[in-house]
This record gives structure tokens, C-alpha cells and sequence, in this order.
């Protein structure tokens, strides 16, 4: 039991928007920068996790050709960004850029 913690601990800091380890960065990086610099650089820090999740459970997945849980972790941490009504100014921060 005590090692389910652990794994739900650790995934919890992971710098994503939403998680712990998100609310710490934009902390950190909002001591250093403006806030719209801070909310580019956490949804681009967000999408590079968030892939490398995917990423992770599409490996996880050929190789036990079960464990679909990383992959379902990952879009649901897709969704609750850009589905997220507090968190729509990473959304349009990100569209402004790529146009």
C-alpha cells in the first residue's frame, strides 16, 4: 500500500498544469519572470510531460499488450488543460504564439 503512495506522490509532482508539482513551478518561475512568460513556459513544460506520458504508456502498452493506464493518464491530463475553465489563459497564450 505504501508503495502506491509513493507512485501517486511522485506522479503528483510532475510539473504539469493542475498537478502539485505545476502550482510549484509556476511559484518558482514567477519570482523570475512575467506571468505571461510564466504561463507559456508551464503549458510548454506541460505538453513535453504530457507527451512523454503517452509516449511511456505506447511503449508500456506493445510490450504488456494490457496496460492501456499511462495512456488514459495522458489524455486525461489533455483534456483537464485545455477543457479547464481556470486554466484557459494557457490555451490562448499558446494560439497566439502559433499564429
Amino acid at each position: 500500500m505504501s508503495l502506491v503512495m509513493l507512485v501517486v506522490g511522485v506522479f503528483n509532482l510532475l510539473p504539469i498544469i493542475g498537478l502539485d508539482g505545476g502550482d510549484i513551478l509556476k511559484i518558482i518561475l514567477s519570482g523570475r519572470f512575467k506571468m505571461q512568460t510564466v504561463n507559456i513556459i508551464l503549458f510548454s513544460i506541460s505538453l513535453i510531460a504530457i507527451f512523454s506520458i503517452l509516449l511511456f504508456g505506447f511503449f508500456v502498452l506493445t510490450d504488456t499488450k494490457s496496460n492501456i493506464s499511462l495512456i488514459l493518464m495522458g489524455i486525461y491530463l489533455i483534456l483537464s488543460i485545455l477543457l479547464s475553465k481556470k486554466q484557459k489563459n494557457y490555451c490562448k497564450i499558446h494560439r497566439n504564439i502559433v499564429k
